[in-house]
């Protein structure tokens, strides 16, 4: 829509699909088990095709990356410095569920406050990740306080962070967002 002489408001409609969810994963996941389904929905993520069995979803994710990143975050959203780009996806993505501290992120990506905060809202902008307000009687409160971030796709953050099987999955760091999530699960 970017290279479009004229609007097309009022002309088009704007579908937003989000990925797949729970109860769409529970019905294409083999085994009932929780901790089975548990495993299988990190692992694969939520994308159609990486659930209904790409041969090696490795490549997958590190095709969705590349396309990602060249094609939509250099071309759509005019980011030039892409290397770093990529170093901060990869630095958000070992932190899920955290609460957000830019200027830890600008530290660590050798970059500024203002480019973290823009970067941030690509991907917010592209369904990559889903800012996590939060909530106070307060709204003083709620606008000062720092929100959390989380990926939309668990498969994208294990392939991210070279979780490949379950034994990684409940070693890494990631898992103990879940176990708060999830109190009475165990590994």
């Amino acid at each position: 829509m970017k290279n479009f002489t004229e609007t097309p408001a009022g002309r088009i409609g704007i579908l937003h699909m989000p990925l797949l969810s729970s109860h769409e994963l529970r019905a294409m996941v083999k085994g009932s088990h929780t901790a089975d389904f548990f495993e299988k929905a990190c692992l694969t993520g939520t994308y159609p095709e990486t659930v209904l069995g790409v041969k090696d979803i490795s490549k997958w994710y590190e095709g969705y990356i590349q396309i990602y990143i060249e094609r939509d975050v250099r071309t759509l959203y005019n980011v030039g410095r892409l290397m770093e780009f990529d170093k901060f996806l990869r630095l958000l993505v070992g932190r899920p569920g955290q609460l957000l501290n830019m200027s830890s992120f600008a530290t660590d990506g050798g970059v500024s406050i203002p480019t973290i905060k823009n970067w941030i809202s690509i991907l917010e902008a592209s369904g990559i990740i889903y800012i996590l307000y939060p909530y106070h009687a307060n709204i003083r409160t709620r606008l000062v306080k720092s929100p959390k971030i989380y990926f939309m796709d668990t498969g994208l953050v294990c392939h991210l962070n070279s979780i490949t099987d379950s034994k990684g999955l409940y070693k890494h760091s990631c898992l103990a967002i879940y176990s708060k999530i999830m109190p009475s699960w165990k590994p």
